[in-house]
This record gives C-alpha cells, structure tokens and sequence, in this order.
C-alpha cells in the first residue's frame, strides 16, 4: 500500500471525479453482491457512504473479502 502525492494509481484524493468513479465501481459491486445473494450466503452486508464502503460480517472476513476483491480488484 502507497499513497501521497507521489501515488500515480488510482484518483486524488478530493479529486472531482473521484465520486463518479467510486459510483461505477461501487454499484458494480453492489449488483454482484445482489445478484448473487452474498449477503445471505456470507453473512456480510455493505454499507456505502458517498465513495467509501465498508462490509459488515457476521462471521469470517476471508470469504466476504476474497469476493470484494474478485468483484473490483485488479484483474
């Protein structure tokens, strides 16, 4: 992990399409995790705030995890 100015991946931070992109990205995941019902089947619920996101687990973490990462991490 890196971060600072001397990042070039990713938006800036405050940057103004920052928020559009976090959108696209966000609702992508938020359709997987519908559509494939992993909020019951991992026991993990996501909650969005504006661009950031944070999901909640009932159990383990490496399930729900390994899932957000498939859905939106690098391919």
């Amino acid at each position: 992990m890196g971060g600072g100015k001397a990042n070039s991946k990713g938006t800036p931070q405050g940057g103004v399409i920052s928020p559009l992109l976090a959108n696209c990205y966000l609702h992508l995941l938020d359709r997987i995790w519908g559509k494939h019902q992993l909020r019951w089947k991992l026991k993990a619920c996501i909650v969005r705030y504006a661009d950031d996101f944070v999901v909640l687990c009932a159990g383990k973490v490496d399930a729900p995890l390994n899932a957000v990462r498939r859905s939106i991490g690098p391919s």
